[in-house]
């Protein structure tokens, strides 16, 4: 393949999915303050019931289209019209293929960036940091039960309620670009 692809390439690239084999992650969630979220979210989102953030950090050793890679995320529970879903504020990965197929496709605001991700049998453990900037950071102890119960009913990753079953989660993903007059 060269710097330009023919349209028959390009039939050949359409419909292909991501596969991830081998794969390590762990999902956390918390409550916030309203007033951070609704500063976060932008129109025409609208805050849910209750502030919750969710964060994700991965260890993809094996894909399809990529070499291994790690990768987060820090999202917001937000509702559209009725349906809820999460507004990712960032996903930081470690490769360049994975953050082209995520940012250019889907929307999804990644940046390359550095995520640590390491875990035992009682402990998951990493963070993620740009230019410095510690975005966040989590350590789990396998062991303990979730702080919240509640918080296991509001989990964004289960089956969406009222939709039809086997439906992936709904991504609030925005590709806005100023004009060249501002």
């Amino acid at each position: 393949m060269g710097f330009v692809m023919s349209m028959e390439e390009l039939a050949a690239r359409r419909g292909k999915q991501a596969v991830f084999m081998d794969v390590e992650y762990v999902f956390a969630a918390w409550l916030t303050k309203a007033k951070i979220v609704e500063d976060l979210l932008p129109p025409p989102l609208e805050p849910v019931e209750k502030p919750l953030v969710c964060s994700m950090l991965a260890n993809y050793r094996d894909t399809n289209f990529s070499p291994p890679y790690q990768e987060a995320a820090l999202c917001l529970a937000a509702r559209h019209e009725g349906r809820e879903g999460l507004y990712c504020l960032s996903m930081p990965v470690t490769d360049g293929q994975a953050l082209t197929a995520g940012r250019e496709f889907f929307g999804i605001p990644k940046k390359l960036a550095s995520v640590e991700f390491e875990s035992t049998e009682d402990l998951v453990a990493g963070w993620s940091e740009r230019h410095g900037y510690r975005f966040f950071s989590l350590k789990l102890k396998m062991d303990q039960p979730a702080q919240d119960a509640g918080l296991k009913e509001m989990n964004p990753w289960k089956e969406p309620q009222n939709e039809t079953p086997g439906r992936p989660l709904t991504f609030f993903n925005y590709k806005a670009f100023r004009s060249p007059d501002w």
